[in-house]
């Protein structure tokens, strides 16, 4: 894992944590953030602030999970899924919204939505509509839709906005990559996009690739949107997050940390990492360890926060804000 190489911020434990404990809990101490974590816990959808509960309603479905959770002012948005992925749970301040309504007017058989992103007051969602044999690649903003691909059986994946561009990963019949204010880029078929990620005002998008087309030589790679220029890691198979702070790039993969490509040691080994954040020169990490039990941690400048058994749940996603 990785030496920031800066001053890391003092922890204070509020809780004694102990890592055989089905629900544990120890929260830095900080005026400045909330920290959000999406997932599950008791079958019910769920997101814990700040290392306290918050259970959201299911709609009936069972084993629900929260994956995404965005933040815009007092207001609280998420985004699940209930049992099957066509059954997307969407929540605003804690309140259930039914997506069909909201983006089917037409009541289409088959809606399926993959990201949602939040800037300000416009809320954009991002996936595919129509029958179970000819769909169309598109996004929402504000309930409106937005087709990128007609007579298409792929789907727009991510989705970011920075200063009004609108910019959406998709695999469909134009190929592997993303649209740009419904203008596609083509990636080619050897890659992976993971999902994007805005740095200040860049965009990146990240995932794996096959620099040299030939299908045998994939290596991790992020590319800057903004400026064009992509980078590919020779010792890196696949970039899974990808996040920035102080005009330094971390990322990840299964189970190590890198700082502007360089491999780095900020977190325990053995450990899978889910999702991780940086900011204020802490760092923020929710990880899966797979031993004779399961186990979700969250952990704070390398101190756990919240433990809890596979059996009872599991995290999703993170949120620093």
């Amino acid at each position: 894992m990785k030496n920031f190489g800066f001053l890391i911020l003092a922890i204070t434990a509020l809780f004694s944590c102990d890592k055989n404990n089905d629900y544990d809990s120890n929260l830095a101490n900080s005026s400045v953030v909330d920290v959000y974590v999406t997932g599950k816990y008791n079958n019910n959808p769920c997101y814990w602030k700040n290392t306290q509960l918050v259970l959201l309603d299911n709609g009936g479905l069972t084993n629900g999970v929260a994956q995404k959770i965005m933040v815009s002012g007092l207001d609280v948005y998420v985004l699940g899924q209930g049992t099957g992925y066509l059954n997307t749970l969407y929540w605003k301040n804690g309140i259930l919204i039914d997506l069909n309504s909201l983006l089917n007017p037409n009541n289409e058989p088959f809606l399926q939505i993959n990201d949602m992103f939040v800037e300000g007051n416009d809320v954009y969602f991002c996936g595919s509509i129509g029958n179970y044999t000819t769909k169309e690649v598109c996004f929402w903003k504000n309930g409106v839709k937005t087709t990128l691909s007609h007579n298409d059986n792929g789907s727009a994946n991510s989705i970011v906005v920075s200063n009004n561009d609108i910019y959406v990963t998709a695999q469909s019949s134009l190929g592997r990559g993303y649209f740009k204010n419904g203008i596609f880029n083509d990636e080619t078929y050897y890659c992976g996009i993971y999902g994007l990620s805005k740095i200040n005002n860049d965009v990146y998008l990240y995932g794996t690739k096959d620099s040299s087309l030939t299908g045998s030589n994939y290596q991790g790679y992020y590319k800057n949107l903004t400026t064009d220029i992509a980078t590919y890691l020779s010792n890196v198979e696949y970039v899974r997050n990808l996040n920035g702070y102080n005009n330094n790039i971390y990322f990840n993969d299964s189970l190590n940390f890198y700082t502007n490509n360089n491999p780095a040691s900020f977190f325990y080994n053995g450990m899978g990492i889910i999702d991780f954040k940086i900011v204020n020169n802490n760092s923020y990490i929710i990880s899966i360890e797979d031993s004779s039990t399961v186990n979700f941690y969250l952990d704070i400048n390398n101190t756990n926060s919240i433990q809890i058994s596979g059996a009872d749940g599991e995290f999703t996603s993170i949120l620093v804000n």
